[in-house]
C-alpha cells in the first residue's frame, strides 16, 4: 500500500512539473493552420516571414512536403491524400518540440493505465523479511520486469510440480501424512538446490585434505576426507535425508497425526512428528490473499475492457491508439502477479531454508541412529539421536553445524536458476520404485533412490520446454498486439513507439534464451542477464512515462523513420474521424484487442485450475501437532535415547 501510495505521489509530482510545458496549445494543429495561411494568402503579417521559407510553402517544396500515396491510406474517390509534410519539413516548419498532452489528458493516461500497472507492480512477492531486502527487491523486480517470459516459465513449472504433488497424495487414513510429504516436497522446490562442488572456491585443490579447508567450508571434516570427497558425501546425504524424511513417515499405514502405538517403528513415529512439524511451519510462512488477488485482478479486467470500449469510441486517435497499446503490450502482468501469489512463496525465505535445514540435520541423526542401532555401521559407539541443538561452544560456533544446505531461494524466477527437485524426485520414484516400495524400511532402499540425485536434477523434462514455450508466447502475444496497433495507426510503420515494443521484447526475451540456453548459467551469463533486464525495465518505465507525457508525438517520431522507404517517411495533421474513414485501423485494432487479452487472461485461467485442484496442500488451521501428544523424552534404559541437551522441538523455536 505504501508503495502505491509512493507511486502516486511520485506520477503527481511528475505531471505538476510539466504543467508549463503541458499547455492547451495544439501547435501541430497551429501548424497546419499557419501552413495553410500561407498558401491561401491569408498569413498576417506574411512579408515579415523569411521569403524563401514562404515561397517553399507556396509552392508545395518536395524537400518540406511529402508527394507519395501514403502506405495503407484507402485509395477511394471519397478519400483524398491530406496534407503531409516530410520529417525535414515538419522541423523546419512546426519545430522539433514535442506536442505534449494537457493536464487532464495526462491525468486521464495515468488514472487510466498507468497506475494501476503500479499498483500490480506493488503486488508481486517481494522478500520484505531479507537481510539484504533492497538488493533482493531490486533484483527480484528487474528480473520479473525486465524478462518476463522467464518469470512466466519459472513459475509456471513449479505451478506444475505443485499439482504434481497434489496427485501423488494418496486417499485413506494416511492422507493427512501424504498431503503433508508433498507440500514439504513443493517448498523445497523453489530452492537452489546446489551441487557442493559448485560451492567450492574457484582455484581450490579438490583433493586437498578437507582439515586444511576454511572451518566454514569443512566445520565436521572427518580424517583422510580432501574437499571434493566431502562435498559428495554431504550431497549423497542430503539426498537421503531428504528422501528418508519425506517418505520414511508413509512406510507404515495408520496410527492418525501422530501416534504412539506400541508397534509404530520408532523412526516412523519420529520421522512424521518432524514432517508435520515443518509443514504446518512452513504453511503459516506462505503468503496468502488469493482470493483478494482474484477480487483485484476481476476489477483489473472489467475496467480493461471499459477502457478498450472507450477507446473505440475515438479509433485512430494516436493518444488513443498508443495508450490502448499500452494496455495491451502490459496485459501479462496481472497474469505473472497472480501466479505468483498462486505460487505461495514464502513471506521469509531465509526462516524457510533454515527449518528445512534443520529438518535434514534432524532427520540425518534418525538415519545415523538407525543405522547404529542395526548394525549396518561397523564403527557406531553410543546409541543416541543427536538432535540439532541451537547451544554454541565458548568459542561461538554450532555444537551441531548445519551441512546440508538447500541454497537460496529462487522461486518464479527472481534468479536464474532451474528448480527441478520434485520433477526429480518423482522421476526416481518411478524409475527406481514399485508400488510397494515405502513398505521397506532398509536403508539401502532410500539411499538408491537418492543415487545420482544431481546429476538429474540438471535435466529438464519436456513439461518444462511446455512452460518455456508457453510463458514466451503469452507475453510476446500481447507485446507484438501492443508493437502491431502501434505500428498500424498512421503514421503506418516502424516509430519510436512500435520500436520501443519491439526493442522491449527483444531485451527481455535474452535472459528467456539464456534459460533455455544453460540449465546451470554461469556468473558471467546471470550478470548479463541482470544487467540487460534493468535496460528492459528501464524501457518499459520510459514507455509508460513518454505515453502519459505524449513525449514521442514529435516530428521525429510522426514521420516514422527506423523502418524500409516503402514505410513512413511522412507525417500528416489528420484526426480519429479522418483515420477511421481512410485507413484499415478498425481491423488492426480489432485484432489487437481480441488477441492480444489472451496472453493474459489464458495463463490466469489455467492457473485459477491448478490452483483449486491443488490448494488442499496450503489449508492450515492450527497446529495438529501441538494438539495431538507430542514427542516425550524416552526414560532411562528406553530402547531409543537422545542425546543429553538435545530436544526434537528446539530446531523450531529457534
Amino acid at each position: 500500500m505504501r508503495l502505491v501510495q509512493n507511486a502516486r505521489l511520485l506520477a503527481l509530482i511528475l505531471i505538476t512539473g510539466w504543467t508549463p510545458f503541458v499547455q492547451a496549445k495544439f501547435h501541430f494543429r497551429d501548424c497546419k493552420a499557419k501552413i495553410l495561411k500561407i498558401q491561401n494568402g491569408t498569413q498576417p503579417d506574411i512579408e515579415l516571414l523569411d521569403a524563401l521559407f514562404v515561397d517553399r510553402i507556396k509552392t508545395n517544396n518536395p524537400e518540406w512536403f511529402y508527394k507519395d500515396w501514403p502506405r495503407g491510406l484507402i485509395k477511394s474517390p471519397d478519400v483524398q491524400k491530406p496534407l503531409m509534410l516530410t520529417k525535414a519539413g515538419c522541423y523546419d516548419i512546426c519545430g522539433a518540440v514535442p506536442e505534449f498532452n494537457t493536464a487532464d489528458d495526462a491525468f486521464q493516461i495515468l488514472t487510466t493505465w498507468v497506475l494501476p500497472m503500479i499498483a500490480l507492480f506493488s503486488n508481486l512477492p517481494f522478500e520484505s523479511l531479507n537481510k539484504r531486502k533492497v538488493r533482493s527487491t531490486l533484483e527480484a523486480l528487474v528480473n520479473w520486469i525486465g524478462s518476463p517470459q522467464s518469470a512466466f516459465t519459472t513459475t509456471m513449472f513449479n505451478i506444475f510440480q505443485i499439482r504434481n504433488c497434489q496427485r501423488s497424495v494418496q486417499p485413506g487414513d494416511m492422507r493427512q501424512h501424504y498431503v503433508d510429504s508433498f507440500f514439504i516436497l513443493g517448498c523445497i522446490n523453489q530452492y537452489y538446490y546446489a551441487r557442493y562442488r559448485t560451492r567450492i572456491p574457484q582455484g581450490m585443490d579438490i583433493n586437498m585434505p578437507a582439515v586444511l579447508a576454511p572451518i566454514e567450508m569443512s566445520p565436521t571434516a572427518a580424517v583422510g576426507e580432501t574437499v571434493g570427497s566431502r562435498a559428495d558425501r554431504l550431497e549423497r546425504t542430503r539426498n537421503r535425508a531428504l528422501f528418508y524424511g519425506l517418505f520414511r513417515p508413509l512406510s507404515v499405514s495408520g496410527g492418525g497425526l501422530i501416534s504412539r502405538a506400541p508397534e509404530m517403528p520408532g523412526d516412523v513415529l519420529e520421522t512424521r512428528y518432524l514432517l508435520k512439524s515443518l509443514a504446518f511451519q512452513l504453511r503459516m510462512l506462505r503468503r496468502r490473499g488469493v482470493y483478494p488477488m482474484m477480487f483485484s485482478m476481476f476489477w483489473f479486467v472489467i475496467a480493461f475492457a471499459i477502457a478498450l470500449v472507450l477507446s473505440f469510441g475515438s479509433l485512430g486517435d494516436n493518444t488513443t491508439a498508443h495508450s490502448l497499446a499500452l494496455g495491451l503490450g502490459l496485459v501479462w502482468l496481472p497474469a505473472l502477479v497472480f501466479m505468483t501469489i498462486v505460487d505461495r512463496n514464502p513471506v521469509s525465505p531465509t526462516r524457510c531454508r533454515v527449518l528445512i535445514e534443520r529438518w535434514l540435520y534432524n532427520v540425518n541423526a534418525i538415519i545415523e541412529y538407525e543405522s547404529m542401532t542395526k548394525g549396518t555401521d561397523e564403527n557406531a559407539t553410543p546409541q543416541e539421536i543427536c538432535w540439532w541443538s541451537p547451544e554454541r561452544d565458548e568459542k561461538g560456533n554450532e555444537i551441531t553445524p548445519i551441512e546440508l544446505e538447500i541454497n537460496e531461494f529462487v522461486g518464479q524466477g527472481r534468479r536464474m536458476r532451474h528448480c527441478g527437485v520434485a520433477n526429480t524426485v518423482f522421476e526416481h520414484l518411478q524409475r527406481k520404485g514399485d508400488k510397494q516400495w515405502f513398505y521397506n524400511d532398509k536403508l539401502a532402499r532410500y539411499t538408491d533412490f537418492a543415487t545420482n540425485f544431481e546429476d538429474d536434477i540438471i535435466k529438464r523434462p519436456f513439461s518444462w520446454w511446455v512452460c518455456w514455450a508457453c510463458g514466451g508466447a503469452f507475453v510476446s502475444i500481447s507485446i507484438w498486439m501492443a508493437m502491431m496497433v502501434s505500428f498500424n495507426t498512421p503514421t503506418i510503420g516502424l516509430g519510436c513507439r512500435s520500436l520501443s515494443w519491439f526493442m522491449f521484447w527483444l531485451l527481455s526475451s535474452v535472459s528467456w534464451v539464456f534459460q533455455a540456453w544453460r540449465q546451470e548459467p554461469p556468473k558471467w551469463m546471470r550478470r548479463l542477464s541482470v544487467a540487460v533486464n534493468s535496460l528492459s525495465f528501464i524501457l518499459l518505465l520510459s514507455i509508460m512515462f513518454l505515453q502519459t507525457i505524449n513525449g514521442m508525438d514529435s516530428c521525429f517520431c510522426r514521420s516514422v523513420t527506423f523502418g524500409t522507404k516503402s514505410y513512413g517517411g511522412y507525417m500528416d495533421f489528420e484526426e480519429a474521424a479522418f483515420y477511421k474513414r481512410a485507413y484499415h485501423v478498425v481491423t488492426w485494432w480489432a485484432v489487437g484487442a481480441a488477441i492480444g487479452p489472451l496472453g493474459g487472461i489464458l495463463p490466469i485461467l489455467w492457473t485459477l485450475r491448478r490452483w483449486a485442484r491443488s490448494s488442499e496442500l496450503w489449508k492450515v488451521e492450527e497446529d495438529p501437532v501441538s494438539r495431538a501428544t507430542p514427542l516425550a523424552r524416552p526414560e532411562e534404559g528406553g530402547a531409543r535415547r537422545w542425546r543429553d541437551g538435545t530436544s526434537p522441538v528446539d530446531w523450531l523455536n529457534s
